[in-house]
């Protein structure tokens, strides 16, 4: 379920010595799903730099699990792949 993916990112980031993980849960209706949303966004430990966000999208579509992870490096990149994507379900 959607608290296990999120337990799953948060153990996997924790095992990484140099990086710090911060992680949003949401949930979005796009065209005719209900989609739960997992933020992560990927911070040097040392600087505190943003090094990475990622967003997983997940839903089912019948019984099939449908998931969709974008990752990018500045809101820019952020924006045109969410709204691609967004646009692409909407009928």
């Amino acid at each position: 379920d959607f608290e296990h993916i999120k337990d799953v990112l948060v153990d996997t980031y924790d095992n990484i010595e140099k990086i710090k993980a911060t992680f949003i849960l949401s949930s979005e209706k796009i065209g005719d799903h209900e989609f739960y949303i997992i933020e992560t966004k990927l911070f040097n430990k040392t600087s505190d730099d943003l090094m990475l966000t990622q967003i997983l999208y997940n839903t089912y579509i019948g019984t099939n699990l449908f998931s969709v992870s974008m990752s990018f490096t500045n809101e820019k990149h952020k924006e045109i792949l969410i709204n691609n994507f967004k646009k692409s379900l909407i009928k």
